[in-house]
């Protein structure tokens, strides 16, 4: 063949792109409309099919030279681009006269190409931001991008003297080729993202999220909120419709035209588009929450939330009933777990439990001051968050479909507290009202404070049991593996502060033995590490939290023998109360936010965190500077966007690299919806306090 031929001739380091030993697709490629222009020769077809291969590789050979690092050092890209586009020359001139008007159709389609990479260029070296891309200027993109191949329609048009068929084809071809770039986009979209690739999908995602591609570099959480956005927002389904629509006109295109073979690489594209389809579906139907027919709520705003706080509340409450309407999908954690680390789930994985319940929270601090209007949302919240347990005896997990995580003390805790005051679980509640049976709910806190418990007071995360059965040594190997084990001091804190609600009497001892291993983790700067959140002030809130309910357990019965809270214990807890109050004040930025750590700026969850602690030691009786609360809540509603939503900040984090297993990485999630419920919970605390 004359690509062995044209091989055998270059010197080194020029390979004509030699790794590819299969051949290419493009060597049938005018093949597949053969049928239709039956004046071609078999042998006009066979170099046709010979310049094609040449001018792909050429283009694949583009590529490698764009790319950064293509992995082959000895690799010289522009010399085999110089190269093969001379073999494509050379094998073309023996089909077409200098004068030929094909060469102006070559013409046209290389300057498009030209056009569309020199645009995709602008976004990758950062001159337009990905989220500027229109929807019509992502289609032009995705059909010039691969503009060469319409020159198969050209070069059989013009050698068989058919120009309309030509016209129809070329259609046909571009048609196929935005499909194939648009599901190839949303495949790629995480990719593309850390790239600066630009395409409609990541582009209607980021807008949808209230994102710039120039907040994706290094940032997990954002990345997490894009994907979100892309799946669960309604991006997705725009790229794949707008994909069917240009499969369909591809098919309409070459209508009356014999090509059966070219219609069956339509037909397998529309498959793709319905397999695409179909899989959003199933994942958006797995978890989709409240249908989007749940009617809209009018609340109806307390006189008393007045002036800026009552734009903030009012604004970020709407905007949650919002999000809620359409099944809270934007604050879910979407993850890939790979089935070759071993992982047996779904590779892709979606977690909201713990999301859920911190909205679910923010519509029962909401649910008082609107005359009991928000109950159709909290019942249906607590509903779903009581239906995602799983059958260990741990009850929930972030996600609840991955056998490999166990059930953990923080999913327990956050979502007992919304049933608990939902009203939904307790000692005292009948048994037919309960949405989860006591027996199952204190068999998960005897699992916390038993099989799980250390001689310190402090007790695993993870709620294993002990045993060597299948299921519970196998999450013991992942928690060892990937997760990381021991005690974690933020996630105590929620957790003994749930079980002293839960049963004050029953769990009095392990409590008092948990708070004072909580009081003994405290650093001199006032503040407690925290595992799974970014900065501190997650921490502080949770053992503030704790700590200021303190002395409500003053008088109750007691453990096996283990006596209330004494004088010195609650003046402990009040001491490190006044502590994490000095360390609250001493982070606070000049702008009245706070931020996760000194050498970031400040950020609306970390805000919101910091002035909830805060509330929590004004709730001990401890005093808090009344100036303090009022910048950083002026701080939280400069935040806010003209949709009355919140901005995306990171919020959990979660470092693989811990285990010493695998390589050191940070995983992250935020979400706007997050954000917003933390930030109206924040607000409303210190509005109803009277500031």
């Amino acid at each position: 063949m004359r690509y062995e031929a044209a091989r055998a001739r270059w010197p080194s380091p020029v390979t004509l792109l030699a790794d590819n030993e299969k051949g290419s697709v493009y060597d049938e490629y005018p093949a597949l409309f053969a049928a239709a222009f039956p004046e071609v020769s078999g042998r006009d077809l066979t170099t046709l099919g010979e310049a094609a291969r040449f001018y792909a590789f050429a283009l694949f050979a583009i590529d490698l030279a764009l790319d950064t690092d293509d992995g082959d050092p000895d690799r010289v890209a522009p010399l085999e681009v110089l190269a093969l586009l001379h073999e494509a020359y050379l094998t073309l001139g023996g089909l077409f006269p200098a004068g030929s008007p094909f060469w102006q159709d070559l013409d046209g389609c290389l300057h498009r190409f030209c056009a569309a990479m020199g645009e995709e260029h602008l976004f990758r070296r950062g001159k337009r931001d990905l989220s500027e891309l229109t929807e019509a200027e992502a289609i032009a993109l995705a059909r010039d991008k691969c503009a060469i191949a319409e020159v198969t329609a050209h070069s059989l048009g013009r050698l068989a003297g058919r120009d309309e068929a030509c016209a129809q084809l070329a259609e046909s071809i571009a048609g196929y080729n935005i499909a194939c770039q648009l599901l190839d986009d949303l495949q790629d979209w995480r990719a593309d993202a850390q790239a600066a690739r630009p395409s409609l999908a990541l582009a209607q995602a980021l807008r949808a999220a209230a994102l710039r591609g120039c907040q994706l570099a290094d940032d997990e959480a954002a990345l997490s909120a894009v994907g979100r956005a892309l799946y669960f927002g309604g991006a997705a389904e725009l790229v794949i419709s707008r994909a069917r629509e240009a499969v369909e006109q591809a098919v309409r295109s070459v209508a009356g035209l014999p090509l059966d073979l070219w219609r069956c690489q339509l037909a397998r594209t529309a498959a793709r588009v319905d397999s695409a389809e179909r899989a959003l579906r199933a994942g958006v139907a797995a978890r989709s929450g409240p249908p989007r027919i749940q009617p809209e709520l009018r609340i109806r705003l307390p006189g008393r939330w007045r002036g800026p706080d009552r734009v903030f509340l009012s604004g970020t409450l709407r905007w949650l009933l919002g999000q809620w309407r359409l099944g809270l999908r934007e604050a879910a954690h979407v993850m890939r777990f790979p089935s070759a680390a071993g992982f047996t789930g779904p590779q892709v994985q979606l977690g909201d439990v713990f999301a859920r319940a911190i909205v679910a929270g923010a519509l029962l601090d909401a649910d008082p001051h609107t005359e009991g209007q928000l109950q159709p949302c909290i019942d249906r919240e607590a509903r779903y968050l009581a239906a995602a347990r799983r059958a260990e005896p741990g009850l929930w997990s972030y996600f609840p479909g991955l056998p490999e995580l166990p059930p953990d003390a923080d999913d327990v805790a956050e979502v007992l507290r919304i049933l608990l005051r939902h009203g939904a679980v307790g000692v005292h509640v009948p048994a037919a009202r309960a949405l989860v049976p006591q027996a199952e709910i204190s068999a998960c806190l005897g699992l916390a404070f038993g099989d799980c418990a250390h001689p310190d007071g402090s007790f695993e995360t993870w709620l294993i049991p002990r045993g060597q059965d299948g299921a519970a040594a196998r999450q013991r190997e992942y928690a060892r593996r990937f997760w990381g084990e021991g005690p974690d001091v933020e996630v105590m804190a929620n957790m003994l502060d749930v079980a002293r609600q839960f049963d004050p009497v029953a769990y009095a001892g392990p409590v008092r033995r948990g708070i004072r291993y909580v009081l003994a983790a405290q650093d001199d700067a006032g503040s407690w590490p925290a595992t799974w959140y970014h900065g501190r002030l997650y921490a502080a809130y949770a053992c503030c939290r704790l700590l200021a309910g303190q002395a409500g357990t003053a008088g109750h019965g007691t453990d096996g023998g283990t006596q209330d809270p004494g004088v010195a214990e609650l003046r402990a807890g009040r001491a490190a109360l006044s502590r994490c109050a000095g360390f609250i004040e001493a982070q606070g930025s000049a702008d009245g936010g706070w931020a996760a750590a000194a050498e970031l700026d400040a950020d609306p969850v970390s805000t919101a965190l910091a002035l909830l602690a805060l509330a929590e030691i004004r709730r001990a009786g401890l005093p808090v500077p009344d100036a303090l609360a009022e910048r950083g809540l002026r701080q939280l509603t400069r935040w806010q966007s003209q949709d009355g939503g919140m901005p995306v900040a990171p919020f959990i984090q979660m470092h693989l690299g811990r285990t010493g297993e695998l390589e050191a990485q940070t995983l992250s999630y935020g979400s706007r919806t997050a954000t917003a419920a933390l930030a109206f919970r924040a607000a409303l605390a210190w509005d109803v306090a009277g500031l």
